[in-house]
């Protein structure tokens, strides 16, 4: 990250992103903002939060104009897939929409100049989180097992794409092993503890 190019990094996309369920110093963008401060390499360095909580990737797309090519260029951080997998027809995107969107927000950020770098969504723990017992996720093993095709997705893309990938689940899942799952997942089954941001 050494480079960082234009002096900007974004965070796009969901409540991960924006950091719902903590406070506004507390989420990992504003964590991230607070360390680069720290360090003479990043002076002038800015952070910006475009992440909206609820968001699928369509409804980010729909907000890109407005919410990260004014800050560009810089390196966008793109972290989308939870709520893609939602069960509700209107706002459902099939594994090929989410493929084809996430290509699409690359190709933007590259053509304003930007660095794209995918993150994976983090783990939801099912037993927790308010799709337990939804027979949609069945075949899946649950919603996280549900979700685990569209981080596969974003992985599959960083790598075909040639974009930096941040496997936040990954990341997530090995902290949950050491420090047990409450030190990460809020709850609610989904958000990010202050530890996990």
């Amino acid at each position: 990250m050494r480079d960082v190019k234009g002096n900007r990094i974004i965070g796009f996309g969901d409540s991960i992103t924006f950091g719902s369920c903590v406070e506004p110093h507390e989420n990992w963008l504003s964590l991230l903002s607070d360390y680069i401060k720290t360090r003479s390499e990043y002076e002038g360095v800015e952070v910006f939060n475009a992440g909206i909580g609820g968001n699928t990737s369509r409804e980010g797309m729909a907000r890109y104009d407005q919410d990260v090519k004014p800050h560009l260029p810089g390196i966008v951080i793109i972290e989308f897939g939870g709520n893609d997998a939602v069960n509700d027809p209107q706002r459902h995107l099939t594994l090929d929409e989410f493929d084809t969107i996430i290509r699409q927000i690359v190709r933007k950020v590259r053509n304003g100049k930007g660095e794209p770098v995918i993150m994976t969504f983090p783990p939801v723990i099912d037993e927790w989180h308010g799709t337990f017992g939804d027979t949609f996720y069945d075949e899946y093993g649950g919603c996280d097992g549900y979700i685990e095709l569209y981080r596969e997705i974003t992985r599959n893309l960083a790598k075909e794409l040639g974009c930096r990938l941040i496997d936040l689940d990954k990341e997530i899942r090995m902290q949950m092993k050491k420090q047990g799952k409450e030190s990460m997942i809020l709850p609610d089954g989904v958000h990010l503890t202050v530890q996990g941001n």
